[in-house]
C-alpha cells in the first residue's frame, strides 16, 4: 500500500481515544488521592504497603492495551514499509514507475527512466520531484556520503538514506496535491535545514506527456 497518509491517519485514530483515556483515569485517580487520603487532624497514615489483586489487574490492562497497540503499529509498519521479501503488501501489481533518489550534503537528486534526472543546487534552487497522481511510485533511495532522511511530512512518509544500502519503498500521491515542505529531517550538517526538495503531483497523463519531454530535451 502506497497510501501512507491513509494508514497512518488510521492509526492515529486507534491511539487518540486510548491516550485520551488514560490521562482521564490517571487525572481522576490523582484527584481522588488527593481528596480522599489528604491528612486530616487525628487521621492515622494507612500502613498498607500493597494492593496484589488491583495491581495484578492494572499489570494485566496494560499489557492487552499494549499488546495491541504494539500489534496494529506493527501491522501499520508491515504495510507501508520498505519493500522486502514476505512483507505484508497490498498493491495490485507491480508499479510502472521507479524513481532513484540519491541524497548528499545538502542536495537531492531524482532519476527517472530514460535517464531523465532532476536536482538542485542545495541551498538556493530546490530541486522538483515530479510524480503521478494514484499510482504507487517504487522508489530507491541511497545516500553519497552521510545518513539522511526522505521526509514528506504530507504523506506521513519517512524513510532513512544510508550510504551503501539501498532503501525500497512505494508511495502514492493523492491528486491535485502539492507538498512543498518535503525535506532532509536527519541532521547532515551545516546546511542540513536547507536540504529541501518540492513534489509536484500530476494527472497520469500529464506525468507521462512530462516525462517524455524531459526526455527528448
Amino acid at each position: 500500500m502506497g497510501d501512507t497518509r491513509s494508514t497512518y491517519g488510521d492509526l492515529a485514530r486507534v491511539y487518540l481515544p486510548v491516550a485520551l483515556v488514560v490521562f482521564a483515569l490517571v487525572g481522576m485517580a490523582l484527584a481522588v488521592v488527593a481528596l480522599r487520603f489528604r491528612a486530616r487532624p487525628g487521621r492515622e497514615p494507612s500502613s498498607r504497603m500493597a494492593a496484589p489483586r488491583l495491581e495484578g489487574a492494572y499489570i494485566a490492562l496494560l499489557v492487552v492495551v499494549a499488546g495491541a497497540l504494539l500489534w496494529r503499529s506493527y501491522e501499520a509498519i508491515a504495510d507501508v514499509g520498505p519493500v522486502a521479501p514476505g512483507a505484508n503488501r497490498t498493491i495490485a501489481g507491480p508499479p510502472t514507475l521507479t524513481i532513484g533518489v540519491i541524497a548528499s550534503q545538502w542536495n537531492w537528486r531524482f532519476t527517472y527512466p530514460g535517464g531523465v534526472s532532476r536536482t538542485g543546487d542545495g541551498r538556493e534552487r530546490y530541486p522538483v520531484l515530479v510524480v503521478p497522481a494514484g499510482r504507487d511510485v517504487r522508489f530507491r533511495l541511497s545516500s553519497e556520503d552521510v545518513v539522511h532522511a526522505f521526509w514528506i511530512p504530507a504523506l506521513r512518509a519517512k524513510y532513512d538514506a544510508m550510504p551503501g544500502y539501498v532503501n525500497v519503498f512505494d508511495l502514492q500521491f493523492r491528486p491535485g496535491l502539492d507538498y512543498t515542505t518535503a525535506r532532509c529531517s536527519e541532521f547532515c550538517g551545516t546546511y542540513h535545514d536547507q536540504m529541501q526538495f518540492r513534489v509536484r503531483v500530476l494527472a497520469p497523463a500529464a506525468f507521462d506527456t512530462w516525462l517524455r519531454g524531459q526526455a527528448t530535451a
